[in-house]
């Protein structure tokens, strides 16, 4: 991952029934915005940022993300040349069942232009997997763009 100026770390969780994701913000090097769906608002001009979901859980792990290339779809942010470094860990070594697995999907973002009327930034889907039988969750489209930050 290159280096960026700022950071930012959001804890995940999926409920048992695999259907719904949460999101909080656990820390940031500068004020940010995590809104309900898991997107991260940063300030305009406020440097590159290294965006961390972390999941701590004994049933789920991250593995990967989809980056969402449709240009087309409504609300969708597709600013690719703002993507500087994406990162996974899914911590999966030495791994029994019953334990508290620790995993990571990062996002690094140049932050480069744009502004609250017409963010810049991408749109993904975080993907997780069970931890005893393999099966594939995907999380609705969040996203990390600039914008307005609100407290």
């Amino acid at each position: 991952m290159i280096q960026t100026t700022n950071s930012a770390t959001v804890s995940v969780s999926i409920d048992n029934s695999a259907s719904t994701w949460t999101y909080a913000l656990v820390e940031a090097t500068a004020p940010v915005h995590v809104h309900p769906n898991g997107t991260v608002a940063v300030q305009c001009d406020s440097g590159s940022w290294t965006v961390t979901y972390r999941m701590e859980s004994t049933r789920f792990q991250l593995f990967s993300a989809i980056i969402n290339t449709n240009t087309s779809e409504i609300n969708t942010l597709t600013d690719f040349n703002q993507i500087v470094g994406l990162s996974f860990d899914p911590n999966v070594n030495d791994a029994a069942p019953g334990d508290t697995f620790i995993s990571t999907a990062s996002f690094g973002f140049l932050n480069l232009g744009g502004n609250t009327v017409s963010p810049v930034g991408m749109s993904f889907s975080l993907m997780a997997r069970t931890v005893e039988n393999l099966h594939v969750i995907i999380s609705h489209d969040p996203q990390v763009k600039n914008g307005e930050v609100m407290d």
